[in-house]
């Protein structure tokens, strides 16, 4: 497969995911799904191909561009580390059966509710207190994705297409 360097999420439409040309058993990639995951953490090469069913949003997260803005933020820094060591050990339970589509939502949770703990446990409080929180976990990326949409407004690093995307740009 090809070297993949960025995790895919599908916000609107749908995919269709294909193991291998011989592969018979296409998957539907939906919204709240994503692709490559695997990419963020490791040296990831595709395990199959994606094609669009119908118009398709999809929300792209550059795992250089991770890089870059994680140690800017060392509040989120040490859990992403945790969850990236979890989601490795992951991959290496798989073995020869990884995929760039990982089904086992269940067991995907548990890793952010291990490496987010500490969030967790302070948005129970806050909610303890009756106060609505924004809700800083629920997905891996949810913090991540908020410090590289400012970064990025300095930087552009989501790239659609062949030219480089800056949100706000027409």
């Amino acid at each position: 497969g090809q070297l993949a360097n960025k995790v895919s999420f599908v916000v609107e439409g749908a995919l269709e995911f294909s193991e291998s040309v011989e592969s018979f058993a296409a998957r539907d990639v939906l919204p709240g799904q994503w692709l490559s995951e695997a990419a963020l953490w490791v040296k990831w090469y595709h395990t199959g191909t994606a094609v669009a069913k119908e118009f398709s949003l999809l929300c792209v997260l550059s795992g250089l561009g991770l890089q870059q803005v994680l140690p800017e933020h060392v509040e989120v820094l040490e859990h992403c580390c945790t969850y990236a060591e979890r989601f490795v050990q992951y991959l290496h339970s798989v073995g020869v059966g990884m995929s760039d589509l990982i089904e086992d939502h269940q067991m995907l949770e548990e890793l952010a509710r291990f490496a987010f703990k500490g969030d967790l446990e302070a948005q129970e409080d806050v909610k303890r207190q009756g106060t609505l929180h924004s809700g800083r976990v629920g997905n891996p990326f949810r913090r991540a994705f908020s410090l590289l949409s400012r970064k990025s407004r300095k930087q552009p690093v989501v790239q659609s297409g062949s030219s480089l995307w800056q949100p706000g740009a027409p």
